[in-house]
Parts: C-alpha cells; sequence; structure tokens
C-alpha cells in the first residue's frame, strides 16, 4: 500500500496548526483524490472527485461499520468541487482505517477508465467489509491458497534476511499484478494437488511480465490430510512471530490474512495439514513460456482464466539459486 506513509505527515501537520490538512496520495489518475485528517477529531477521511452523475448515485454505495460515506461540496486548493468523503468513525480501528483508506487510493490510482470509479470504490469497500465480517470460514481451495502465499513469504525471509522488505512486497489479496511485487523482480505462487499437473491462472494479468526483469512461477504441490496439527494457523503463527518487533506489518499480515478469510480466533475450525511434495518449483515466466496474453485487437474481452498444463512448462524450470538473490 504506497500511500499508507502518506499519514505519519498529515497527522503531525494538522497538530502543527490545527487546520485540516489535504494531501493527493497519487498525482496523475483518471480523478482527483486527497486524504485528510479531522482538525478535531484527527478523523482519516478520502476524498474523491466526483461528477454529477455519480454524486447521484452516492446514496446506493454499500454500508460499512465504522465508515459514512457522503457527498459534498468543498474547496480545495481554491476550486469548489463535488466530492466522495469517506471518513472512519471510530478511534479505536485508527490504523486499519488508514489501511482501507491507503488500499482504495492504490485501486483508484490505477484506474484508466473514469466509468469503472464508483464500482471500484464499491468492490473495495465490499471486500474491507468482508474481512470486518469474517467468521473464519475458508474455503479448501482459499487455505491452500494462503498457505502456499505465506510458505513463500517464509522462504524468501529465509533468503533475503530482510522481513520488512520481504512482507511490505507481499501484494496479497491486492488487485497487483502479481503476489510478490520487489520492483521489477515479481513472483506469482500458486498450488495444487500433488497429483495434479494443472494449475489455475485466474486472470490475463498473473502471467504478464511485461516490463519486468523477471517473472518467477512458484508452484506448491500438497497432498491434504486431517490432522490435530493444521498446517495454516502454524504458518500464519511463524509469520507473525518473525514481525512481532514492527506493529504495522503485523497489521499488515493479520488485515491481509483476514480479506483471504483467515481468522486467528477461529483457528480450531481448521483441520486441514498440507504436505509438500518435496519443494517448491520454479519457472521463469519469458516471452515463450506457454501463458494467453490479451491484445489491443480482442475488443470486448476481460477477465480470462483458464488451466496451466505444467508438463508443458518443464524448460521454463529454474532452481532456487538461480533466483536469489533478488
Amino acid at each position: 500500500m504506497k500511500s499508507i506513509k502518506i499519514w505519519n505527515t498529515l497527522v503531525k501537520d494538522t497538530k502543527k496548526d490545527s487546520k485540516s490538512k489535504y494531501r493527493r496520495p497519487f498525482m496523475k489518475g483518471v480523478t482527483d483524490v486527497f486524504c485528510t485528517v479531522d482538525k478535531v477529531t484527527f478523523g482519516r477521511s478520502i476524498l474523491i472527485e466526483i461528477n454529477a452523475v455519480e454524486k447521484n448515485l452516492v446514496p446506493k454505495l454499500p454500508e460499512i461499520n465504522g465508515w459514512f460515506c457522503v457527498a459534498v461540496m468543498k474547496t480545495i486548493d481554491g476550486t469548489a468541487k463535488h466530492w466522495l468523503q469517506i471518513t472512519e468513525r471510530s478511534v479505536d480501528t485508527r490504523k486499519i482505517a488508514e489501511m482501507v483508506i491507503s488500499d482504495l487510493s492504490d485501486n483508484l490510482e490505477s484506474l484508466n477508465r473514469r466509468d469503472q470509479l464508483l464500482n471500484t470504490v464499491i468492490r473495495t469497500m465490499n471486500e474491507w467489509q468482508t474481512f470486518f465480517q469474517s467468521k473464519g470460514i475458508m474455503s479448501k481451495s482459499a487455505e491452500q491458497g494462503l498457505v502456499g502465499e505465506l510458505s513463500w513469504l517464509l522462504e524468501i525471509i529465509k533468503q533475503k534476511e530482510d522481513v520488512r522488505m520481504v512482507i511490505e512486497g507481499w501484494c496479497g489479496p491486492e488487485r497487483s499484478r502479481h503476489d510478490f511485487e520487489f520492483n521489477d523482480i515479481h513472483f506469482e505462487v500458486k498450488t495444487t494437488a500433488r497429483k495434479d499437473r494443472f494449475i489455475q491462472i485466474s486472470s490475463q494479468h498473473q502471467l504478464n511480465n511485461k516490463g519486468l526483469k523477471h517473472l518467477y512461477l512458484a508452484v506448491y504441490k500438497y497432498n491434504i490430510v486431517n490432522s490435530s496439527k493444521p498446517t495454516l494457523p502454524i504458518l500464519y503463527n511463524k509469520v507473525m512471530k518473525i514481525a512481532s518487533a514492527d506493529a504495522d506489518l503485523k497489521l499488515k499480515i493479520k488485515t491481509y490474512c483476514g480479506i483471504i478469510g483467515y481468522n486467528d480466533k477461529k483457528k480450531k475450525r481448521h483441520k486441514n495439514k498440507f504436505e509438500e511434495d518435496g519443494t517448491v518449483d520454479f519457472y521463469e515466466v519469458s516471452s515463450s513460456f506457454p501463458k494467453l496474453v490479451l491484445t489491443s485487437k480482442m475488443v470486448g474481452i476481460h477477465d480470462v482464466s483458464y488451466s496451466l498444463d505444467l508438463n508443458f512448462c518443464k524448460k521454463h524450470k529454474k532452481k532456487i539459486n538461480n533466483i536469489f538473490p533478488i
């Protein structure tokens, strides 16, 4: 969440002269966006510029516990405009509020179509609503996927020994291109059953290596058994212990795992042990790697998903010592 660093400066500046301050989390986008801190309550808000049509749609936005959304007319930088203002209600969840707003800001920055503005707001806030209401019930595939991402996170920490860099590079449930992004070196993590040679590619972006120095595909194969020592809570606790000295990193881990569906307070519901089939397999995604890439001529085609046969990827295999250091 690139824009999360803005809050410390905003709070400090607001306390200095008791006036609400506004900061743009990004400069170029389909609309203007500001983050702000209330001069009295120090509540966190995001202001999103909206047009007349969008203003009429604001009442249809979902209600979220601890938040309120309202269309306002406000003058910022000398110009009066209509804004969608989304503000936290509770001071007890301030750090989470900063993450919600920062996540929304990052999603708005990546937009390239104005007509998707409110849909992006709704989708982002709905995902956080799911997190806030999480009862710790996960599908087996979601649990397996999170086990894979946490396993790879621990592996990179072992190789890199830079906890902050690794956890900050984990994109988790964000709508980023890949699961882990370190400048121009990215990783996509996939999991599958031990005897299955197919993995599921859920979008046309997951194997898109355009503009990257390296894109690696990490594939874990598991045999799933019922156990009194389930894998997910053990991995979660390992990661939280490694990040124990940094409250912000712990909050990110808890939040990301919560969005995906894991609730540590309900960990007894998890009974699955994911037994690894040897070590993780790596593939480098190059121009010749088997994948679907949409071109500008494929008008009207979106959200492509497909199965990839790993038997056709063998020549792209890499060993872990060929990947690190990153």
